[in-house]
Parts: structure tokens; sequence; C-alpha cells
């Protein structure tokens, strides 16, 4: 088990040299499962692969000198959808100075059209978005994966496409 205590920051954990384990979070686990011929096993899904190495990094800074993966995402991986149908506004995007971690953020937004409407943002094409409100908007952090992830509580979702709806 690997935790971040920093609400943006998250967790990746990699076996053997650089393969990829568990999904990237802010906390992560990876149940080991030692078999009857003494080596340790880790299954996702239908894979299982033999571990010889673990590697956790986090996007915590470390107050070192060298440039983190996660200060240098590309803030166009993530799609604003534009408007393109009735009841539809465009997703629009606030670049920030990165985090005390050293890593990129970003804040998307939705801004309803006009007063008395709500907007409502919308995911990758098919997750609900923070709560409901006049402007939504959404802080987007990258991880040292090089993707941008929305992080509420101690979940978090990577990011590639954001879109806006209002009502």
């Amino acid at each position: 088990l690997s935790n971040s205590s920093n609400i943006h920051a998250v967790v990746l954990f990699q076996f053997n040299n650089g393969v990829g384990g568990p999904p990237v979070a802010p906390t992560v686990k990876a149940v080991l499962v030692c078999k009857a011929d003494q080596k340790w096993y880790y299954t996702q899904g239908a894979d299982t692969l033999a571990i010889t190495d673990v590697k956790c990094t986090s996007t915590k800074g470390s107050g070192g000198g060298t440039t983190k993966p996660c200060a240098s995402c590309d803030e166009n991986a993530v799609v604003l959808k534009k408007k393109t149908m009735p009841g539809e506004v465009d997703a629009v995007k606030q670049s920030l100075a990165n985090n005390a971690a050293g890593c990129k953020q970003m804040n998307a937004v939705c801004k309803a059209s006009q007063p008395g409407l709500q907007a409502f943002m919308e995911f990758n094409s098919a997750i609900g978005g923070p709560v409901i409100a006049e402007t939504v908007t959404s802080l987007l952090t990258c991880a040292d994966d090089g993707k941008w992830y929305f992080t509420i509580g101690q979940n978090s979702l990577e990011v590639t496409e954001v879109g806006c709806t209002e009502a």
C-alpha cells in the first residue's frame, strides 16, 4: 500500500524495472500472492505477473533539482469540447502555475451562457463531473505518467476530454 498525503498527488507503482502496476491514484494498493514456486505474483484482470522488483513514486515534491515528469504534461492532451449542439456550452481551460509538488495543473471550466441556467461538466464523454452550478470548475493535475487527473477525496480519474451542457 502506498499513500500520498497530498490530495493532488498521485502514486505510481511499477514492477520489474518499469512494468506498470495498479492504476495511478492518490492511494495505491497491490496485492501480491506467494505461490507454490516461492515467487510473488500480481494479478490484474486476466494478466498475472511474477514480481521481482517494486518501485513506488509519487508526484509529491522531494525538493530535488531535477524536472519531474509531471511538470511537462501537454495541456492540449485534454480535449475541451466546443459547443456543437443546442444545450451545450464551450469547455474552457485556465492555465495555472505548477502546484507545490512541482506538477502542472489547470482548471477546466463550464459556464452557463446566462444567469439562472446551470452548467454540467462531463469527463471522457460519459462520467459526470463536479456539482452542477452556474460555473463549474475542475482542477486537473498532471501525474508522473504524463496524464491529467481530476481528484475528489481519495478518487482520481484520468481525464482526456471535458464537455459542458446547460439547462
